[in-house]
């Protein structure tokens, strides 16, 4: 589906609903979800999409609530699968929304903003030489 028809994942009760399951405390397939998703999102324009991407800046406090775990138990930072997918999500869907120009949700996580920045740098950066393409922003 992702593949032979991507713009059926993009229909808004489709997003709200994957956005629901990611969410949920015992999903088992989060990290599965995100990835479909990360594989869909480059075909849209996300302005033609009428859903309000900043409510996947719900799924910060996720990844957050894992981090300050491995924190208290000082256990090396590396994230479940799950969480790291919805970090990887989080951060190319606001690498797109910037690129686009529309709004971004506040972030409380506080280094979102910079590994998305990096991010972007490190695609222009893997480019091949006269692609053409401009640096970010």
């Amino acid at each position: 589906l992702a593949e032979r028809r991507p713009k059926e994942l993009l229909r808004p009760s489709v997003l709200a609903n994957l956005l629901r399951y990611l969410r949920s405390g015992g999903a088992p397939c989060k990290e599965r979800v995100c990835h479909v998703l990360l594989r869909v999102l480059p075909h849209a324009t996300l302005r033609d999409v009428d859903f309000d991407w900043a409510r996947f800046g719900s799924l910060e406090a996720i990844v957050e609530w894992h981090e300050e775990l491995y924190e208290r138990q000082r256990v090396p930072p590396l994230l479940p699968a799950g969480s790291q997918a919805m970090l990887d999500l989080l951060v190319d869907l606001r690498e797109r929304l910037r690129a686009e120009g529309l709004p971004l949700w506040e972030a409380a996580l506080p280094y979102l903003d910079e590994i998305a920045e990096l991010s972007s740098l490190s695609k222009w950066l893997l480019l091949p030489p006269g692609s053409g393409a401009e640096p970010p922003p």
